[in-house]
């Protein structure tokens, strides 16, 4: 049973979401306008510029394009459950990644009641079936964090995770744009600021990634301005990059922004992070409870980890209400960082007996919410027409 864990969990959140993921329609906003281009750069015989109606789109990357044109040359026709794939699929592997990362941190079952938790947030359960290249990036910001810990904790394979940091971090700026350097970036610098180790930034960032990441972007630049010219390069890298980090044309908000946001973004478990990260910040309560671990060894093992995943989810949140461009999306890769503290400390006030405490009760909502939205979804997909677009 222990060894299937997650299996089973996983079992469940496809289960709870494959109604609308066959169903549903796609939204006529989003998801119809990335077909449309899709479709426009076959007809064209583009992969890296692309238009919208004729009109110059350089809004995204090409990463998530390309896996709606694949779909359309492999059944003809844009299905909805294989576009849907790559929302849930990356969804599904956070939560494997996050619940790896942990296993010497927290207990079976607060890493149990963690990933449950993170199935039934709002924002992260709508944006594992919707077609969107969210998911996809958090999914390689997530991969870069945690090969970024290997690395610095004397994992295995760290010389392998040295090189794969970087290339996790192109593939997340490939499927969004800049902000899929800026969360692994200001996360691993912060973490390595506070520990003193200055040199182990250098070396993080030093010419091995910036030759990955920049090599890698120089080769995207290049085909773009290949197919597009510089009128559309210029476009891409200044008006889509630059000026919208300055002065967003999209989606302005105020700066408090995401503190408004952070409640339907972790509903319906918000109040509860909110309060279990606030009280430990305040008190200085450590989230990775001692007796986790046989040694001091390991102890201080998971008291890093505490400190890199606070890093990795509180600053990047600050540089990214510092900007204009503020929308709900950029929580996504923070909230597994925020959830899996909080899932280590609800055992403080009830001790270690289990079946009982908030541990056993939060997992149970959980459950009852997964099997809820199962309902919910179906009921929401069986009032649509179809599910592929010619």
């Amino acid at each position: 049973m222990k060894q299937n864990r997650i299996l089973l969990l996983a079992l469940a959140f496809l289960l709870a979401l494959m109604p609308v993921m066959i169903l549903r329609d796609f939204t006529p906003s989003n998801e119809l306008r990335y077909l449309s281009i899709a479709d426009e750069a076959l007809r064209e015989g583009h992969l890296f510029a692309f238009t919208n109606q004729g009109e110059p789109y350089a809004d995204k990357p090409p990463l998530y394009l390309w896996i709606i044109m694949l779909g359309k040359v492999l059944f003809g026709e844009h299905r909805m459950w294989f576009l849907a794939l790559f929302s849930f699929l990356p969804a599904l592997g956070i939560l494997c990644i996050m619940d790896h990362w942990t296993r010497q941190a927290l207990e079976e079952r607060n890493r149990t009641t963690a990933a449950l938790m993170l199935m039934t947030c709002g924002l992260y359960l709508g944006l594992a079936v919707f077609l969107r290249m969210d998911m996809l990036m958090c999914l390689f910001i997530t991969l870069a964090l945690y090969s970024f810990w290997q690395v610095q904790s004397g994992g295995e394979n760290a010389p392998t995770h040295r090189i794969l940091f970087p290339v996790w971090i192109l593939l997340a700026i490939f499927t969004k744009g800049p902000i899929g350097i800026l969360v692994p970036l200001v996360s691993t610098v912060a973490f390595l600021a506070v520990k003193h180790r200055w040199l182990d930034i250098a070396r993080c960032w030093g010419w091995r990634s910036w030759a990955i990441i920049g090599g890698g972007c120089a080769l995207w630049f290049a085909e773009v301005w290949l197919e597009g010219g510089s009128e559309y390069l210029n476009n891409l890298l200044f008006h889509q990059t630059l000026d919208r980090a300055v002065d967003a044309f999209h989606h302005k908000e105020p700066v408090w922004y995401y503190l408004v946001s952070i409640w339907y973004s972790l509903a319906p478990w918000s109040p509860l992070i909110v309060a279990i990260i606030g009280m430990a910040l305040l008190t200085r309560i450590r989230l990775v409870l001692p007796d986790c671990y046989p040694d001091n060894a390991g102890h201080a093992l998971g008291l890093q980890f505490e400190n890199c995943r606070l890093s990795g989810s509180g600053l990047p949140l600050l540089c990214l209400s510092d900007r204009n461009n503020r929308r709900p999306h950029p929580h996504d890769p923070l909230d597994e960082g925020n959830g899996r503290p909080a899932g280590s400390a609800l055992d403080r006030g009830s001790g270690r007996h289990h079946g009982t405490g908030p541990t056993t009760r939060i997992r149970g909502i959980a459950q009852r919410l997964v099997c809820g939205c199962r309902f919910a979804v179906w009921f929401d997909g069986s009032c649509g027409n179809g599910s592929s677009v010619s």
